[in-house]
């Protein structure tokens, strides 16, 4: 079986191409640009050359589809939110060439905007934070002061990770970051204000078709970079069945077909899990449990195909990945500056541990240092994190 990822090389396609060439799949890449040859993954066969999707929407679909002509690909599987907008553009005319697995456009959004994922929520009857829309042009500072600070002040639109979210925790510092998340986009004039929740982040990590879902690992993203709260560097499998039920009104709900991600955070107050956010994609822990056995890419590839898949059975608590390249050392240095080195070593005891880097396939996790130190290098990455400086961010 031939499979093709179309999306710039990162840590979601090098996880996605390991995953389906685990399962036995022929994988291709596509994208405008690529790492060179040498740090390709040993399952990547060749890399297409395609119109950026973040670039140019519309060209990317005629690419695309010019492609799935030429080349007799069994299943696609876009790796990036922009790579599924385009996908979907062009889906009819790219059924009669390949095989995929999407949402329709009415869930692509439900996942892409903010306030129809709350909205969703609220007629679940799944506890969220309280979020108040409002204009940053005529603010009512009295009205967003009124929720209390901290406060987690997000752009509507979901650009995946911590990208487009920003935590503020006084009045002074909210005029900056307004004007900072709005050079983002430009197409829309709100912005929201949500309540801080303390504590890490938990993730429900599934593919499913029509409703049915067919892979869930629920995980806890134990220390985050920045630690404020961001993507994984420590992960944590858990197994709650709170979590779990939540997880399965929404997929029904939905009735979602395709890759998702539903974040939640824990809120030790009211014991509650409450729905941060929707990633209608495949996300930046993909690969996280290849090696437990969980290979959700080549789920998805097999209910794109047709092809009956029981549910996997859910991972036992207590397994324990690092991130080792770039993120779990940077979350080590923010720690290390704010409370000192008794915070470094995890007390808990865990049945497992894994890490990112492979060394069966080592080439494309060389290429991710190689560019982790570029942006250390250039100051995009940050070494201390002085977000929340009020709060108790230590993680044990």
């Amino acid at each position: 079986m031939l499979s093709l990822v179309p999306g710039a090389i990162d840590l979601i396609q090098i996880a996605m191409m390991r995953g389906l060439g685990r399962a036995g799949f022929a994988v291709d890449g596509a994208w405008s640009a690529a790492a060179p040859a040498r740090f390709q993954s040993k399952y990547c066969r060749t890399v297409h050359s395609l119109t950026s999707s973040d670039a140019d929407l519309s060209q990317f679909g005629q690419d695309l589809v010019a492609l799935c002509q030429q080349h007799a690909f069994d299943v696609v599987l876009p790796s990036r939110p922009s790579t599924v907008a385009g996908m979907l553009e062009v889906a009819d005319r790219l059924k009669p060439h390949t095989n995929f697995l999407l949402p329709t456009p009415a869930q692509f959004q439900a996942g892409m905007d903010k306030l129809v994922t709350y909205e969703l929520c609220r007629e679940l009857g799944i506890p969220q934070p309280n979020t108040l829309s409002f204009n940053p042009d005529g603010i009512d500072l009295a009205q967003v002061t009124e929720m209390g600070w901290p406060l987690v002040i997000k752009h509507p639109r979901n650009f995946g990770g911590s990208y487009g979210v920003r935590c503020v925790e006084n009045a002074a510092d909210l005029s900056a970051t307004l004007a900072q998340l709005g050079q983002l986009e430009k197409q829309t004039g709100r912005m929201l204000a949500q309540a801080y929740v303390p504590g890490p982040l938990y993730d429900a990590c599934l593919v499913a078709n029509q409703g049915k879902i067919g892979g869930l690992v629920t995980q806890c993203r134990r220390v985050m970079y920045p630690i404020s709260g961001g993507v994984a560097a420590v992960l944590v499998s858990v197994n709650d069945a709170k979590l779990t039920k939540h997880v399965y009104e929404v997929v029904e709900a939905l009735q979602w077909t395709g890759p998702l991600q539903i974040e939640f955070k824990f809120d030790p107050r009211t014991q509650q899990y409450q729905l941060i956010e929707f990633n209608p994609r495949f996300w930046g822990t993909t690969g996280a449990w290849l090696k437990a056995g969980v290979n959700l890419p080549a789920i998805a590839a097999r209910m794109a195909l047709g092809e009956s898949v029981v549910a996997a059975p859910p991972l036992p608590a207590g397994l324990r990945v690092k991130y080792v390249v770039a993120r779990r050392q940077l979350s080590a240095l923010q720690y290390w500056h704010r409370y000192g080195q008794m915070y470094l070593r995890d007390p808990q005891r865990y049945t497992k541990t894994w890490w990112d880097f492979d060394f069966t396939d080592p080439w494309p996790d060389l290429w991710r240092v190689k560019e982790e130190l570029k942006r250390v290098s250039s100051g995009e990455r940050l070494l201390t994190d002085n977000a929340l400086a009020g709060q108790n961010l230590r993680p044990w």
